[in-house]
């Protein structure tokens, strides 16, 4: 099935729809011309949103003609583009509840250090958190130096699991915790025996 559309020749102008629907309001698939070029062209999914028959379709979906899938977008930057409205989520994954094991996420990135499985950026599009292909996580730098790297001026832990040494104003520490700079402590200091000494 062919459906070739007449129309002005623009970008953005959609050609060649097709509609379907149960009532007066339709869901269509849609050609639309992205470059001056008309033979450029991406395909445009609309849906019906409201109960009003009248009210015009949305396009909620673009596959453009680079093969990039823009939702909530017309023009997706990436594979996937997600962009939504105040107060809701982008994605949502809910892994079924069952007696085995359940999945949520699974993101694989490649070998190289700079290679990144997660990367989180502010609305100004500055880095706050990665997980490279090397295994090392970055808070508040894009090039980790270690399992987990935190450059800032705090940060917090109410409970913690290390398994070997950690540093503080140093990426090289030589003991079980190394810190470079003034510390403050106010409890108590316990030797080997358990026995507390003075803060």
């Amino acid at each position: 099935i062919r459906v070739k559309s007449d129309g002005a020749s623009a970008i953005g102008n959609y050609h060649g729809t097709i509609a379907l629907s149960k009532g007066t309001g339709s869901v269509a698939i849609s050609a639309v011309q992205e470059e001056n070029d008309s033979d450029v062209m991406g395909m445009a999914f609309f849906t019906h949103p409201t109960t009003a028959g009248v009210d015009a379709s949305v396009e909620k979906m673009r596959i453009d003609h680079d093969g990039n899938v823009g939702i909530g977008t017309t023009s997706p930057g990436t594979k996937l583009d997600i962009t939504t409205v105040a107060n809701t989520a982008g994605v949502r994954v809910a892994a079924p509840n069952t007696t085995g094991q359940s999945f949520g996420v699974t993101i694989a990135a490649g070998t190289n250090s700079s290679d990144y499985a997660l990367n989180i950026n502010n609305a100004a599009g500055t880095g706050i958190l990665r997980a490279r292909g090397d295994g090392n996580v970055g808070i508040g730098t894009t090039s980790p130096g270690a399992k987990l790297h935190v450059q800032g001026t705090s940060f917090f832990f109410d409970q913690a699991i290390f398994d070997d040494k950690i540093g503080i104003g140093t990426t090289s520490p030589s003991q079980k915790l190394h810190v470079s700079g003034n510390a403050r402590v106010t409890g108590a200091y316990y030797d080997s025996t358990g026995v507390a000494g003075s803060p």
